[in-house]
């Protein structure tokens, strides 16, 4: 007897089927970097655009560069433009969800302030 394997992963899907995503929180590391500027934030853009991250997440972005919540914020509105990503208030509420923090990778005070901020979102 064989079995055949569907692995059109739309017919798993009906409209309306999906579970709401649960809050949550990413932190990303060298988040001033070339490869968080190139894929990552276009993706969780995409993600937010489409309704597939929760109402209820954040992101910190922890690296070298001597930012704020504000210039990250300002950075990666730019990264999106630069992509050619739709619909500016969109992009503004998405970019409400990020944070920063400074990395110093030789100075664990700078791990414990990422700690503190998670725990407070």
């Amino acid at each position: 007897m064989e079995t055949k394997i569907n692995l059109d992963v739309d017919s798993h899907y009906s409209e309306g089927s999906e579970k709401k995503p649960r809050p949550c929180g990413l932190v990303i590391f060298g988040a001033s970097g070339d490869l968080a500027h190139r894929k990552l934030f276009p993706a969780l853009f995409d993600l937010y655009s489409a309704k597939h991250l929760p109402e209820e997440f954040f992101v910190v972005g922890f690296a070298r560069k001597a930012w704020d919540d504000a210039t990250f914020r300002e950075e990666v509105l730019l990264c999106l433009k630069e992509r050619n990503k739709a619909d500016l208030e969109l992009q503004k509420r998405f970019v409400s969800h990020f944070y920063y923090r400074v990395a110093s990778l030789d100075d664990t005070s700078s791990f414990h302030e990422l700690a503190a901020i998670l725990k407070t979102l």
